[in-house]
């Protein structure tokens, strides 16, 4: 029997690799709030793109600022959901919260305003060293590659190095991260790749089983959201040597481990800060 597994997620999106020393950065972010826009929306996105200011000030940008608008009509009424996804286009990535977000909320002319300031750890992309392949596909096959996604489909990841190494992949939903790789059936914090092999991970078929397990010990994933529109982040961690994880909670059988999104940002920071860590981070994009 195959496991499906449910998991929630939320965020802003990006793509990328690094390894290079760790800097404090800090930055601001002021904007009008929409007037379909909740408190909770404005506040998230003023903070994150306060972060991709800190970084685009700090390592610099590779292009400029793109956004994208979701329009739905339901019940005869139209919601629009912004999504700012910037941070794929700055040379930087945002590791670690040093001080909390500071906010101030006001209005001018009519109209609400809010300013976010945020200071944190944060690593250029530079010169990264090794470039990853790392994708989120529909289906077993590189073509299906897909950043969108619609409720309960499922998610496959397909991975590639120019090296032999170890791997170990987690989604984070803003609240709560999952230990989606090593599979739940599997013991430590990584699993063994080979330089140059294509890696079809979450699909329980003899064809994808690189570890020699039963079938049903390889976790298959699919997608939920209880919202119109959600965006979470996929981390996919790799080194040249084993690694650990980060202290999780053990949800009993058919429920990966988890740790909550602060002690796995904490433990990210500290863990690539070592010399050959990298990382790709890619956004999920949920909707209903």
């Amino acid at each position: 029997m195959r496991i499906i597994l449910t998991v929630l997620i939320i965020v802003t999106g990006v793509q990328l690799t690094y390894s290079q020393k760790v800097r404090r950065v800090s930055g601001d972010y002021t904007m009008r709030v929409e007037s379909n826009m909740s408190e909770n929306e404005a506040l998230n996105q003023a903070v994150q793109q306060a972060k991709v200011n800190a970084l685009a000030n700090e390592f610099g940008t590779r292009v400029g600022m793109m956004n994208q608008t979701r329009m739905e009509n339901a019940n005869g009424q139209t919601n629009t959901s912004f999504r700012s996804i910037s941070n794929s286009l700055v040379k930087g990535i945002w590791l670690k919260d040093l001080e909390e977000p500071e906010i101030e909320k006001f209005d001018q002319d009519g109209e609400r305003w809010i300013k976010a300031k945020v200071v944190g750890r944060a690593r250029s992309l530079e010169n990264s060293g090794i470039k990853l392949d790392v994708k989120t596909l529909k289906c077993a096959n590189v073509n299906c590659k897909s950043q969108e996604f619609v409720q309960n489909e499922g998610l496959i990841l397909y991975f590639r190095s120019p090296e032999s190494g170890y791997i170990s992949a987690y989604i984070d939903d803003k609240s709560t991260a999952f230990m989606t790789l090593p599979y739940m059936s599997m013991d430590g914090g990584s699993v063994p790749i080979e330089a140059d092999k294509e890696y079809f991970f979450f699909v329980a078929d003899e064809k994808y089983n690189y570890f020699n397990q039963e079938l049903h010990e390889i976790d298959e994933y699919s997608l939920y959201t209880p919202h119109q529109y959600e965006v979470d982040l996929l981390y996919v961690l790799f080194s040249k040597t084993a690694f650990s994880k980060p202290i999780l909670q053990n949800n009993g059988p058919g429920i990966p481990k988890t740790t909550t999104s602060a002690s796995f940002n904490n433990w990210l920071a500290e863990i690539m800060s070592y010399e050959n860590m990298f990382m790709e981070v890619i956004d999920i994009n949920i909707s209903k």
